[in-house]
């Protein structure tokens, strides 16, 4: 029996699972990254910035990130972290909002490619009476 208990033909093939693995497993690291980015940008040791921020997810570190960019301009006046670097990191952290957003697509939504047709025809129909019950119409019985 799959492993979401539909039918064999919507289940994801062994290549899937391998694929959605190494996305979750390549952003991990990317996260690994960015701890270490926001120990640099704080002036953390190494070791007491990865406990701090181990349990901060990705967003929370990009988040955390721009603070620590604005902490160098505001207080140290982009001495050690010049703007030219700085724009490169908003930059950066812009372009890892579109990649988070896919990896999370592939690690939280793998499962709707799951999804029965029978479930996606009634979700579709309960969309299309709705809409028809906001224009005041009836839907046509089959």
């Amino acid at each position: 029996m799959p492993l979401n208990h539909t039918s064999q033909y919507s289940e994801l093939t062994d290549e899937h699972f391998s694929l959605i693995g190494r996305v979750v497993v390549e952003w991990s690291n990317v996260e690994f990254l960015l701890g270490g980015m926001l120990s640099r940008l704080l002036f953390t040791p190494e070791f007491p910035g990865r406990v701090f921020s181990r349990g901060m997810g990705a967003a929370r570190l990009q988040r955390a990130i721009e603070d620590a960019l604005e902490l160098q301009e505001l207080r140290y006046r982009n001495i050690i972290v010049s703007e030219d670097l700085a724009s490169n990191l908003r930059r950066m952290n812009k372009k890892l909002n579109v990649l988070r957003q896919t990896r999370n697509k592939f690690a939280h939504f793998a499962g709707l490619v799951s999804m029965t047709m029978k479930s996606l025809v009634q979700d579709f129909q309960a969309q299309h009476t709705v809409r028809n019950v906001k224009k005041k119409t009836v839907p046509v019985s089959r």
